[in-house]
């Protein structure tokens, strides 16, 4: 492949992403990845302050995303 190939593809490829649109795939992935993100950061709090991290609520988080985005056909 030359320069002119590589130049293409890549022009191609940006096109594609930029003028797609948002699925509710994408929506559902990026919230989860906040998701997973506010997580961490609650996970790296409770390190930095001695505290014990409460299970409880990281799993109601998770069971509110889960109803969410659960297929209502299961």
């Amino acid at each position: 492949m030359d320069i002119y190939n590589i130049n293409t593809m890549d022009r191609l490829k940006s096109d594609e992403v930029g003028n797609r649109y948002l699925t509710t795939g994408d929506l559902k992935s990026q919230e989860f990845q906040l998701l997973q993100t506010e997580i961490v950061l609650e996970a790296l709090k409770a390190i930095q302050e001695d505290q014990q991290l409460d299970p409880k609520e990281l799993l109601k988080k998770y069971d509110l995303y889960f109803r969410k985005w659960k297929s209502p056909y299961n």
